[in-house]
């Protein structure tokens, strides 16, 4: 956990509570902060997603996972958490993952004018052979062929052993590539590698939570 994210968590704590650790409100279960979302009511009383984890106000907490989300929503535990009557929007598991994708597309795009991102085959293919990259990014929908070559490419760098053990090894491809091409503001994002920088480090941080978010 990065420093900045930990002094958020610690501002979201609620009076009394473990400032690292929550309680789910539909599993019971007690977790990292980072492995949850927390929500608050908002001016119009409606719950809002926390996602930064600064709104002020009593919060409830849920597992970091569409699943749980939608359980929530079903079961009304967001109500019963914040001890009053409350809007839900149906809609809210879907607009998380929205803004979890938003939030990890700003930080590819300040990673790129941070400088530490590279696009192009060929220009990722050369950084991975001076195993600068620290992760690769294929658009999701890239031909399979140069999918293949790099993470082929990748995987012998880093040597088996790592390539199976180490993130370094799994290449990011949740972002189409209309998607990566927005964000970045230029034409046919197919490849990228994420070279060692803090706002490469973010980006990472961000797109983990989104695929946590996605796959459970």
């Amino acid at each position: 956990m990065t420093r900045a994210l930990s002094q958020e968590l610690g501002q979201a704590g609620e009076p009394g509570e473990d400032a690292r650790h929550r309680l789910c409100a539909v599993t019971r279960e007690r977790l990292p902060i980072e492995a949850l979302i927390r929500f608050v009511v908002g001016p119009d009383g409606s719950v809002v997603p926390d996602l930064r984890m600064k709104l002020p106000g009593r919060g409830v907490w849920v597992t970091l996972a569409h699943s749980r989300v939608t359980e929530a929503v079903i079961r009304k535990s967001l109500q019963r958490g914040l001890k009053r009557p409350v809007l839900v929007d149906q809609g809210l598991p879907a607009l998380i993952d929205g803004l979890l994708q938003k939030y990890a597309l700003d930080a590819l795009s300040f990673a790129n004018k941070a400088g530490c991102l590279i696009l192009g085959f060929e220009r990722v293919l050369l950084s991975i052979g001076q195993n600068k990259a620290l992760r690769i990014v294929h658009a999701s929908d890239a031909g399979t062929d140069g999918v293949a070559k790099l993470d082929a490419k990748q995987r012998a760098v880093l040597g088996a052993d790592t390539a199976a053990t180490s993130p370094a090894g799994s290449a990011i491809a949740c972002f189409s590539n209309a998607q990566l091409s927005l964000a970045l503001g230029k034409p046919n994002v197919v490849h990228g590698a994420i070279i060692e920088a803090p706002a490469a480090r973010n980006f990472i941080e961000q797109t983990e939570r989104l695929m946590r978010y996605r796959s459970h």
